[in-house]
């Protein structure tokens, strides 16, 4: 196992990182988040646990530094199955190739054995992007605080406000250039682009359903998503605009799709986002032990 002070841009820094020997196609990581890490005083205060997008992050940047790898501009299958607590020592792995792509990646996050999380990372072209919107003017804003909508707090709260468009709402996110967890990069972190769409998602569909806020004592859990398309890099001082194109509400589970822009121009599209309703004393880890 070899320690390194290599620069992480996809995702905030673990407090603990050190590669781990290759062996045949698969480089790995052993990383921890300490519990004094910022980001647990604001993602789901009271009973933190790993953002999921940090994983994701993580994984991309090991897939860029893989030996047969380059930038990720995908991700595919991604499903997160068990959380990560403050202060967990983690494994993210990455293998080359699959069956059917050559030039996608296999990645798996692991605890002691046990895998907590699975995606595909692909680092092929991406497609083409949709259509430039016809994004109108901006009617009303939402009159409720975004911390009335979501659980999260600085400095992972990662949405603004919600605009109406016409009749459509849209979160709006401006990337500060002195955000803590971006750590001075010109460049904003895939995991933090991810949490943002994924926050800025959420959020619009609770503000526009009759009964969609979930109970006090509850959250939408992130339960993974089928595929995300990273068609432009985003940098600090942009303003990112989330909106739901696709919403399938299963009660207890939302699966969403949606797309951000910056100026008009497609940066990210997601579908089957799949995010559930748990109960925040679930995310407790003395409730898994």
């Amino acid at each position: 196992m070899q320690a390194t002070d290599r620069t992480l841009t996809g995702s905030p820094r673990p407090d603990s990182f050190e590669f781990l020997d290759q062996i045949g196609t698969v480089i790995g990581a052993r990383c921890r988040y300490d519990p004094e890490h910022p980001v647990f005083a604001g993602h789901y205060p009271g009973q933190p646990i790993v953002p999921g997008n940090f994983l994701l992050g993580i994984g991309a940047d090991l897939v860029s530094q893989h030996p047969a790898g380059s930038e990720v501009t995908g991700l595919r299958k991604v499903r997160f199955a068990e959380p990560l607590w403050p202060g967990d020592v983690f494994e993210v792995h990455v293998d080359q190739g699959t069956r059917t792509d050559p030039l996608a990646f296999s990645c798996q996050v692991m605890r002691d054995g046990h895998r907590c999380a699975s995606f595909v990372a692909q680092t092929t072209p991406p497609p083409p992007p949709p259509p430039r919107p016809e994004l109108g003017a901006v009617t009303d804003t939402y009159p409720e605080e975004i911390t009335s909508l979501l659980p999260h707090r600085d400095p992972i709260l990662l949405v603004d406000h919600l605009l109406q468009v016409g009749n459509r709402m849209v979160a709006e996110k401006e990337i500060r250039p002195d955000e803590l967890l971006c750590y001075g990069e010109p460049i904003y972190p895939l995991a933090l682009l991810l949490e943002s769409a994924a926050q800025g998602a959420i959020a619009g569909f609770i503000a526009g359903a009759r009964d969609g806020r979930p109970a006090p004592n509850q959250g939408f859990l992130f339960m993974g998503l089928q595929s995300v398309d990273l068609l432009d890099r985003v940098p600090l001082g942009a303003v990112l605009r989330h909106e739901l194109t696709g919403v399938r509400d299963l009660g207890d589970v939302l699966v969403l799709d949606l797309i951000s822009w910056v100026e008009g121009a497609p940066v990210l599209v997601a579908t089957g986002v799949t995010a559930a309703v748990r109960p925040f004393a679930e995310f407790r880890r003395s409730d898994h032990e």
